[in-house]
C-alpha cells in the first residue's frame, strides 16, 4: 500500500512540475515567439482596446512556442482562470490561443458570449484560419479570425481603424507633407545623438530599442472577474 501511494504521490507531483505556468496579462496581444510584426501588434493593441472600452467585449490573442506537452483544452481553461477576461457580470470575454510548435490553436468562449459564438461558429473560425497558417501567413489568419468573432457578437472591429484612417485622409496634402517635411529634419538632427539600436515612428515622439520586445500601448489592460466553462473549439495545421 505504502508503495503505490509513493507511486501516485510521485505521479502526481510529476503532473505537477510539467504543467505550464500562465504568464502575467500585460497586452490584449501577448505573442511569446514574436510571430507578429511590432506594427501590426501595436495596431491590434490599440484597436482590441477601444473595441473592449465600446463593447464591453474582451477579445485576447495569447500565441506561445509550445504548450510543452500539456493538452490545449486545459491550459486554455487554465488560462482563462487566471485572467478572467471580460467583466464579471456580462462574462463577455473571448481568448483565441496558438500553440505555434504544436501547431494547435483554440477559441475559448466565456460563458456571456457562448450565446453569440457556438461550439460549431468556434470551430468554423478555427478552420478558417487553417490556410493562412499553412502559408505562415499568421497576421492574416489571426486578423481574420478575431473580426469573425467581433461580427458573431454584433460588431464590426475594423470600425476603429477605418474610422482612424477618414480622419486621417481628410488632412490637407500640403499641411501633411509639410509636416513630414519638419518631422523628417528634426529626425536627421536629433536622431544622431540617440544611441544605437532604437527609433522613431512618426505619429508621436517614442522610440523603441532593438533589444526591446513586447509592446506597451498604454494604459492598463486586465480581466474584470470574467469566467469560461469550457465553450468553443480546438484545431491543428
Amino acid at each position: 500500500m505504502n508503495k503505490l501511494f509513493t507511486l501516485f504521490f510521485l505521479f502526481i507531483t510529476s503532473i505537477v512540475l510539467m504543467a505550464k505556468e500562465v504568464p502575467a496579462l500585460k497586452a490584449p496581444v501577448m505573442d511569446q515567439p514574436d510571430i507578429i510584426s511590432w506594427g501590426v501588434e501595436k495596431k491590434l493593441n490599440y484597436i482590441l482596446k477601444k473595441f473592449k472600452k465600446d463593447t464591453d467585449i474582451q477579445l485576447q490573442v495569447f500565441i506561445v512556442s509550445s504548450l510543452d506537452g500539456e493538452p490545449i483544452e486545459n491550459y486554455s481553461i487554465k488560462v482563462t482562470d487566471e485572467w478572467k477576461l471580460g467583466s464579471e457580470t456580462g462574462d463577455k470575454g473571448a481568448l483565441l490561443l496558438i500553440a505555434l510548435n504544436d501547431r494547435k490553436m483554440r477559441i475559448e468562449v466565456g460563458h456571456g458570449l457562448e450565446g453569440d459564438i457556438t461550439d460549431a461558429d468556434a470551430g468554423r473560425i478555427i478552420q478558417s484560419m487553417v490556410p493562412y497558417f499553412r502559408g505562415q501567413q499568421f497576421e492574416s489568419g489571426i486578423v481574420v479570425a478575431l473580426k469573425q468573432i467581433a461580427l458573431l457578437t454584433g460588431h464590426d472591429l475594423s470600425e476603429t481603424a477605418i474610422v482612424k484612417t477618414k480622419k486621417v485622409k481628410t488632412k490637407s496634402n500640403s499641411v501633411f507633407l509639410t509636416i513630414f517635411i519638419i518631422m523628417y529634419i528634426l529626425i536627421l538632427i536629433f536622431g544622431r545623438g540617440r544611441r544605437r539600436g532604437s527609433y522613431w515612428y512618426i505619429g508621436g515622439a517614442s522610440s523603441r530599442s532593438s533589444s526591446s520586445s513586447g509592446f506597451s500601448s498604454g494604459g492598463g489592460w486586465s480581466g474584470g472577474g470574467g469566467s469560461f466553462g469550457g465553450g468553443g473549439a480546438s484545431g491543428s495545421w
